[in-house]
């Protein structure tokens, strides 16, 4: 059974990526669970990875298909304890890496934000087509919030590039721009690396931020002000004709 980890930071499309695919009968993901052991620490972490590699339908899991021919998981590289350590075990389990990123820092911002106060007020960070209804109505971001939320979030994107980098794997990038204008190429993209036979999946994960983000910002204006002459001033307007997630 082929093994697989998609490498991410938030808001970065590897929901609805894992979503699609776990929809191949050839394909079972599970979520992001080892970061829910991060308190336990590193042997915590280890340890469930193993067991799920090396005894998979002991977990007695209905995500897991019997017939499943690759398995894998999600995980932000800022949620696993020791990297060193993690680099082996992807050695070990000579794991294919499927590269998440977000190239739109400033929309990746927005949606970090939208994310984050979408689960204080209903209990989710994404929307379910079947779950859930509605998102966030527009309102301000204070420029300090969004300022400090966009340069941790390049710091963030630096150190998984970083990482990206000291791998030995085999590694398949994505960018989210890239599976959200065009899918289906991502997907055949994806599954050809995985080497697993075509299929047709539904979308699950809703669209909860428009990609016009004075539509969803009630500042807009004065964020974007802020930002001129800077590298980020494009990115606010940047593909007006998409959505992201």
């Amino acid at each position: 059974m082929k093994k697989t980890i998609i490498l991410f930071e938030g808001r970065t499309g590897s929901t609805h990526l894992a979503t699609l695919l776990h929809q191949s009968p050839n394909i079972s993901f599970l979520g992001e669970e080892p970061a829910l052991l991060k308190s336990e620490g590193w042997q915590a972490q280890e340890n469930w990875i193993c067991q799920l590699f090396d005894h998979p339908l002991e977990f007695n899991d209905p995500r897991i298909k019997p017939s499943a021919k690759v398995l894998g998981f999600r995980i932000k590289l800022r949620d696993v304890v020791n990297l060193q350590q993690f680099q082996k075990l992807l050695e070990k389990y000579d794991v294919s890496i499927i590269y998440m990123r977000r190239l739109n820092l400033v929309k990746q911002a927005v949606s970090s934000i939208r994310a984050i106060d979408l689960a204080k007020t209903k209990g989710y960070y994404n929307l379910d087509h079947h779950k859930h209804k509605d998102g966030l109505s527009a309102y301000s971001i204070p420029f300090q919030r969004f300022d400090q939320t966009l340069k941790w979030i390049e710091e963030v994107d630096l150190k998984l590039q970083d990482f990206i980098k000291t791998l030995n794997q085999p590694i398949c990038q994505v960018c989210y721009e890239d599976l959200l204008a065009n899918r289906d190429a991502v997907l055949n993209k994806v599954i050809q690396f995985l080497d697993v036979p075509p299929f047709t999946p539904v979308e699950v994960v809703a669209k909860h931020t428009s990609d016009d983000l004075s539509e969803v910002i009630s500042n807009f204006d004065v964020l974007v002000s802020r930002y001129k002459n800077t590298p980020y001033a494009e990115m606010f307007t940047e593909g007006l004709s998409q959505k992201v997630i």
